[in-house]
């Protein structure tokens, strides 16, 4: 190989960039040249340099990889290095050696041989690279620029294939680019993937918003990538000013309170948080579905309530300083999931609530009750069996099912998360509360039912109570129905009640036609609903009609499917009903026609028209006659029949008794 002509040199590059190297004949090579697989280089610019137009510092890099380039051919006296088996061994000694990475030395070794194995070919290439901040023009072996018109082409093809939710590799991207490029120029040079990754990079460095945006959501955007200014202080001006409500999939299964042997999956965490002072101000766990508006509903009776009560349901006793917290707020910030529901509407208008809703993917934007969800869930993970153990929630082939672990109810983990809000409420140090004038001035420690306190006291304080009974009628689930003649209709059932019998409601629906009210209602029993007067601090109490009392006790759901199978049914009844009409149709029909031959026989065609209509009255005592005789004469051979009957019965019998 130290023999080889300037010819044989460059073939040997294409032969690793390619193909790796590889030793071929003399005879072979001719080949190549004939059929113009391989190419002269008459010149080349660094075989006539002189030493004094090589710059120092480029001097000492020429000097330090051609070192690297005879070390590698003293040590292969067999061309070891162009031989795929003995070249890793070689190449792993001259890193050793020299402190170098491999594609280093493979660069240093392509660039010896495309140079025609002259030193002045190892000399580095800066004058292919660009000064900083400006852009290089890259050429490939063919020496294709790349203008502007490429330049499009590669920013539509990264927009088209790269920033995507299909998540394509850069060089699944270069590929589908560069068909789009052959289509518009069919005959062209294409340009590398080498200058492809080049312009990628110049390309997406101004857009990082957009490629992650496109290519993960814009929830992994905002959640991950978009600035933190401020903070969520702004938004308020003291305790109850500012709610927000989220829920998240607890990271635990829990097994059934009727049997523990039944895994039932995991419980619903809601968390109300007051944004002021950042006291958990309201909790309900549940295993009723994500998002579920009944889940918020329990969330947001409890943050109005009275707590000591609520814990006392299960089993922890607190005094009520400990939770003090059961007044209604000015505002309620939710994500869209949560609170995006008609049944808020009668929170909007009677408890005066205005309700926020993020924008979609923004829960970013509730960062305070976030925070809490990953603070329970390091509380909690440590002590409980059956925890998820893993955030793909999937089991690894070889380990233990951890869902076989479960042995919490939903009782028990309530209670755990019961136990968790008093200590933050009453404990936890927020060390990153944003002061607001806290410690340094009033010597108030940054616990959150501290700063609840000092803002009741100095901040706006206007605290709304109302009775617990109001706050859940007017977050029970609600919507319009009508008012009928018949009574108030909700679905297919219909309500009465004094009061709206004096106001005349049905009378008014019968005169003047039907009208809408709203009315709450329990969705696990709908013997009665509620209609929350004028003055929103009353209600009256509407009961089923008589003769619909069967649905008394009933659930909305299981009225439902009583009326789907009545429609069922009903249906099958029906189709049934459709047949037999058919039948009926077809008998009538057949029996008209007989009349109607009947008549053609023995019709008269001399008798005029006003004579078959005159004496329809006699004609009918007449016809009356005829058939009492008839049926006088058919009551006389029954009775006939019957003296024969009996003559034979009685004959039989005296026969049987005299024997």
């Amino acid at each position: 190989m130290e023999n080889l002509t300037k010819k044989q040199a460059f073939f040997c590059l294409n032969s690793w960039v390619h193909y790796r190297p590889r030793v071929i004949n003399q005879e072979k090579l001719e080949d190549l040249f004939k059929r113009n697989e391989a190419i002269e280089i008459k010149t080349d610019k660094f075989i006539n340099i002189k030493n004094n137009q090589i710059i120092d510092e480029m001097l000492k890099k020429r000097n330090f990889r051609y070192e690297i380039i005879c070390y590698l051919f003293k040590n292969s006296p067999n061309c070891e290095i162009f031989y795929k088996k003995s070249r890793k061994c070689l190449i792993d000694k001259a890193m050793e050696v020299y402190k170098v990475s491999e594609s280093s030395i493979k660069r240093m070794f392509c660039n010896y041989l495309k140079g025609a194995k002259t030193i002045n070919s190892l000399i580095p290439k800066t004058d292919n690279c660009g000064a900083r901040g400006k852009e290089r023009t890259i050429k490939n072996r063919q020496g294709l620029i790349i203008d502007n018109e490429i330049k499009r082409i590669f920013k539509e093809g990264i927009n088209k294939y790269y920033n995507t939710s299909r998540k394509n590799n850069k060089k699944v991207c270069y590929e589908l680019t560069i068909r789009d490029y052959l289509r518009i120029n069919p005959n062209s040079k294409i340009p590398s993937i080498k200058q492809f990754y080049y312009w990628f990079a110049k390309i997406t460095n101004d857009s990082k918003r957009n490629e992650i945006s496109k290519r993960y959501g814009n929830r992994i955007y905002y959640q991950k990538a978009r600035a933190i200014i401020g903070n969520s202080l702004q938004d308020t001006l003291g305790p109850a000013e500012l709610y927000q409500i989220d829920s998240t999939i607890l990271d635990v299964y829990i097994v059934s309170k009727l049997n523990r042997n039944v895994i039932v999956g995991r419980p619903v965490l809601y968390l109300v948080l007051d944004v002021y002072s950042r006291m958990i101000v309201g909790i309900n766990v549940s295993i009723e579905p994500f998002n579920s508006y009944n889940g918020v509903q329990g969330a947001l009776i409890n943050a109005f309530s009275n707590k000591v009560s609520y814990c006392k349901k299960y089993g922890i006793y607190i005094k009520k300083e400990e939770w003090d917290v059961n007044c209604i707020p000015s505002r309620i910030l939710a994500d869209r999931g949560d609170l995006l529901s008609g049944n808020i509407q009668n929170a909007i208008s009677n408890l005066k609530i205005l309700i926020q809703n993020t924008s979609s993917y923004r829960g970013d934007m509730k960062g305070i009750v976030e925070k809490a969800f990953e603070r329970i869930h390091a509380y909690i993970k440590p002590f409980v069996n059956g925890v998820v153990e893993n955030k793909f929630n999937k089991i690894e082939r070889g380990n233990v099912d951890y869902r076989l672990k479960a042995n919490l109810i939903l009782d028990e983990i309530t209670q755990i998360i019961i136990r968790y809000v008093l200590f933050y409420n009453n404990s936890h140090v927020l060390n990153n509360y944003e002061s607001d004038g806290l410690t340094i001035e009033n010597s108030i420690p940054k616990i959150p039912s501290k700063i609840w306190q000092y803002g009741v006291k100095s901040k706006i304080g206007l605290l709304r109570e109302l009775p617990e009974e109001i706050i859940k009628l007017n977050l029970l689930n609600n919507k319009e129905v009508s008012v009928t003649s018949k009574g108030v209709r909700l679905g297919k059932l219909y309500y009465v009640s004094k009061y709206t019998l004096e106001a005349g409601w049905y009378q008014k629906a019968r005169i003047e036609g039907t009208f809408k009210v709203r009315v709450s209602y329990k969705t696990d029993d709908l013997s009665e609903i509620y209609y929350i007067k004028e003055d929103k601090m009353s209600y009256d109490t509407l009961i089923l009609v008589t003769y619909m009392e069967q649905y008394k006790n009933m659930s909305e759901e299981e009225i439902n499917k009583v009326f789907e199978y009545e429609g069922m049914l009903n249906k099958e009844a029906s189709e049934r009903e459709i047949k037999e009409k058919i039948t009926l149709y077809d008998e009538i029909e057949k029996i008209t026609k007989k009349a109607k031959i009947e008549q053609e026989i023995v019709k008269d065609k001399d008798i005029s028209k006003s004579k078959r209509l005159r004496n329809i009255r006699n004609n009918l005592e007449t016809e009356r006659d005829f058939y009492r005789k008839e049926k006088s004469n058919n009551h006389a051979d029954i009775d006939e029949d019957i003296k024969v009957f009996n003559q034979i019965i009685s004959d039989e019998w005296r026969e049987d008794y005299e024997q």
